[in-house]
C-alpha cells in the first residue's frame, strides 16, 4: 500500500505496521493511484501529473496537454493504457499511458468506475449520470439530495453510494440498483470530505473517513 502527503510518498509491505519513504516526485500530491494492471505503476496528480514504473523509486512528468493544477486521477480498469484526469469538473483522457492528453467532454462532475470497469459515474447537482466506458450516457437518475458525491462499490456493480458533507443528514445513501432507488444509512457521524474504503476480502465491510470538526 502507498500513502501520499505533500510530495512525500510512503510505502508499506506489512499491512501498515511500518512505512518507508520512497522517491519524491517534483509536485505535491492531491491524488495517488496504483494501476490495477501493474502494481509497480503509480501516478501522482497535483501541480501536474507524474508517473512511476518502478514502484515509486523514480518519477517522470506526464503533463503534456493537461494544463491543470489540481488533478484527481483514475486508471481505466479494462484498458491499461487509458488514464482519466479531472481538474475540478473538467475531464481529460490519455490513451497512451499519460504521454498525450486531450479534453474529454462529459456532463457533470466526479470520476468513478463501477466494479466491472464498464461504467463511469458522474453527477450534476441533482442527477446521477452513468456513462459507458466510451463516454455514451446510459442512465440518468435522481440523487437522494442535491450535491452528492457518487462512489460505486468495487465488489458489486449494482451498489452505489451517495456521500454528503456536514449538515446533510444522513450523510450516506446506498443504492442496490445502480442509483434508481436510494436507502438512507444509519450511524454515520457529521463529517466533511467523506471518503469510502472497501474491504476487498469482505464485501460487506466499508470504512468511512473524513474530517471531524471538534468545537
Amino acid at each position: 500500500a502507498y500513502c501520499g502527503m505533500g510530495n512525500i510518498i510512503q510505502k508499506t509491505i506489512n499491512n501498515g505496521d511500518t512505512w518507508q519513504e520512497i522517491g519524491r516526485p517534483d509536485t505535491w500530491s492531491s491524488s495517488l493511484v496504483v494501476s490495477p494492471h501493474n502494481q509497480n505503476m503509480l501516478f501522482i496528480g497535483g501541480a501536474g501529473l507524474f508517473g512511476s514504473l518502478d514502484g515509486g523509486d523514480t518519477w517522470t512528468e506526464f503533463s503534456n496537454g493537461l494544463g491543470a493544477s489540481n488533478l484527481e486521477m483514475k486508471l481505466d480498469p479494462i484498458n491499461q493504457s487509458t488514464i482519466y484526469a479531472q481538474n475540478y469538473c473538467e475531464l481529460f483522457i490519455s490513451t497512451d499511458s499519460g504521454n498525450q492528453w486531450q479534453a474529454f467532454q462529459l456532463d457533470g462532475c466526479g470520476l468513478s468506475f463501477d466494479s466491472t470497469g464498464k461504467f463511469l459515474y458522474r453527477a450534476t447537482s441533482s442527477k446521477e449520470l452513468r456513462y459507458d466506458n466510451g463516454g455514451d450516457k446510459k442512465q440518468e437518475s435522481d440523487l437522494p439530495q442535491e450535491g452528492g458525491n457518487l462512489i460505486p462499490d468495487p465488489n458489486n456493480p449494482d451498489i452505489v453510494f451517495a456521500l454528503y458533507d456536514r449538515g446533510q443528514t444522513p450523510y450516506i445513501y446506498r443504492s442496490e440498483d445502480g442509483g434508481e432507488n436510494w436507502q438512507e444509512t444509519r450511524g454515520m457521524q457529521d463529517i466533511n470530505d467523506t471518503r469510502l474504503f472497501f474491504d476487498h476480502g469482505n464485501g460487506n465491510t466499508v470504512y468511512a473517513v473524513g474530517d471531524l470538526q471538534i468545537s
